[in-house]
Protein backbone atom coordinates (compact mmCIF):
# COMPACT_ATOMS: atom_id res chain seq x y z
CA UNK A 1 0.00 0.00 0.00
CA UNK A 2 1.26 3.40 -1.00
CA UNK A 3 0.08 7.14 -1.47
CA UNK A 4 1.06 8.86 -4.53
CA UNK A 5 1.32 12.48 -4.00
CA UNK A 6 1.67 15.68 -7.04
CA UNK A 7 5.14 17.02 -6.59
CA UNK A 8 4.03 20.34 -6.62
CA UNK A 9 1.10 20.10 -4.47
CA UNK A 10 4.10 18.87 -1.80
CA UNK A 11 6.58 21.62 -2.93
CA UNK A 12 3.85 23.91 -2.10
CA UNK A 13 2.74 22.62 1.04
CA UNK A 14 6.38 22.65 2.17
CA UNK A 15 7.06 26.15 1.19
CA UNK A 16 7.21 27.22 4.90
CA UNK A 17 10.22 26.02 5.30
CA UNK A 18 12.37 27.35 3.17
CA UNK A 19 15.01 28.51 5.59
CA UNK A 20 15.82 25.10 6.28
CA UNK A 21 18.32 22.86 4.45
CA UNK A 22 16.85 20.49 2.28
CA UNK A 23 17.68 16.90 2.64
CA UNK A 24 16.05 13.72 1.87
CA UNK A 25 15.75 13.28 5.32
CA UNK A 26 14.21 16.07 6.09
CA UNK A 27 11.93 15.59 2.98
CA UNK A 28 10.84 12.31 4.04
CA UNK A 29 9.63 13.79 7.03
CA UNK A 30 7.61 16.56 5.73
CA UNK A 31 5.88 13.85 3.66
CA UNK A 32 5.20 12.09 6.60
CA UNK A 33 3.45 15.23 8.44
CA UNK A 34 1.68 16.36 5.48
CA UNK A 35 0.11 12.33 5.45
CA UNK A 36 -0.78 12.44 8.49
CA UNK A 37 -2.15 16.19 8.87
CA UNK A 38 -4.06 16.02 5.26
CA UNK A 39 -4.33 11.77 4.48
CA UNK A 40 -4.52 11.19 0.97
CA UNK A 41 -6.35 8.42 -0.93
CA UNK A 42 -4.28 4.95 -0.94
CA UNK A 43 -3.09 4.55 -4.41
CA UNK A 44 -4.75 1.70 -6.39
CA UNK A 45 -1.71 -1.02 -7.50
CA UNK A 46 -3.86 -3.11 -10.64
CA UNK A 47 -2.52 -6.28 -11.33
CA UNK A 48 0.24 -7.43 -14.07
CA UNK A 49 -2.05 -9.42 -16.03
CA UNK A 50 -3.81 -5.98 -16.27
CA UNK A 51 -0.86 -4.27 -16.59
CA UNK A 52 0.42 -6.29 -19.18
CA UNK A 53 -2.72 -5.88 -21.05
CA UNK A 54 -2.27 -2.19 -21.28
CA UNK A 55 0.98 -2.21 -22.26
CA UNK A 56 0.16 -4.58 -25.31
CA UNK A 57 -3.13 -2.27 -25.91
CA UNK A 58 -0.73 0.85 -25.87
CA UNK A 59 1.72 -1.19 -28.15
CA UNK A 60 -1.15 -2.18 -30.88
CA UNK A 61 -2.31 1.46 -30.57
CA UNK A 62 0.83 2.90 -31.72
CA UNK A 63 1.21 0.47 -34.57
CA UNK A 64 -2.62 1.06 -35.98
CA UNK A 65 -1.49 4.69 -36.21
CA UNK A 66 1.40 3.71 -37.56
CA UNK A 67 -0.34 1.89 -39.96
CA UNK A 68 -2.55 4.35 -40.93
CA UNK A 69 0.09 7.36 -41.31
CA UNK A 70 1.97 5.43 -43.44
CA UNK A 71 -0.74 4.38 -45.62
CA UNK A 72 -1.87 8.19 -46.20
CA UNK A 73 1.73 9.03 -47.05
CA UNK A 74 2.00 6.73 -50.20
Amino acid sequence: RYVMMNPLEAKRKTKDDLHQNKTDKLDAMYLAKMQSEHPQRLAYVQSEEYQELMANNRIYEQASHDLITNKNRL
